[in-house]
């Protein structure tokens, strides 16, 4: 049992409550005995007639909201399959939207006049770039969370130049080498 004050409260509430709807409960009433039927038959009827016309109403599709971190998740595995020619396994963790929240907070501090999609657009680069650099370590363990515990190391890799040039894909080098190089 809740103290004295709970009760108050709730009281209060009810006392409330009841005034602002005093003057339908009393027109339910006044139903019930025109129809010859007990109050609570009165309001399952009007419940029902409320549940047929909601039912009747054109449902309005909610829009989805694109979610930006997942976007830019996206991105960034985008990147990573696109320069490694594989499928980065680890999709969606939490550790990796994490890191991509702490990665747009430190862009916005550079540039908060940039909108979300340039933000966006400067990442995809940024990525593209940190997919390129040429130490090893980094390299082979690119991820989200990576990036953002190295983050000056990679900058200034990228900034220095340190990066590959972007070069042929095996992929490409066996179209390229099939297509010159048909046997008869």
């Amino acid at each position: 049992m809740g103290n004295f004050r709970d009760y108050d409260k709730q009281k209060m509430f009810t006392f409330r409550e009841s005034r602002r709807y005093s003057g339908l409960i009393d027109n339910l009433r006044e139903i019930a005995e025109e129809k010859d039927l007990s109050f609570n038959e009165v309001i399952g009827e009007l419940l029902l007639k409320v549940v047929k016309e909601y039912k009747k109403q054109p449902t309005k599709v909610a829009e989805k909201k694109t979610d930006f971190l997942k976007d830019v998740l996206t991105d960034f595995y985008s990147e990573y399959e696109s320069s490694r020619g594989t499928k980065y396994l680890n999709k969606f963790t939490g550790k990796d939207r994490t890191a991509i929240g702490k990665l747009l907070n430190l862009y916005k501090k550079e540039k908060p006049e940039d909108n979300s999609e340039d933000a966006r657009v400067a990442l995809k680069t940024y990525f593209a770039n940190s997919m390129k650099i040429t130490n090893t370590w980094i390299k082979e363990n690119v991820s989200p969370t990576v990036i953002v515990s190295h983050i000056n190391q990679i900058s200034k890799l990228i900034n220095d130049g340190k990066t590959e040039s972007g070069g042929a894909t095996a992929t490409e080098i066996a179209g390229e080498i099939h297509k010159n190089y048909k046997q008869e």
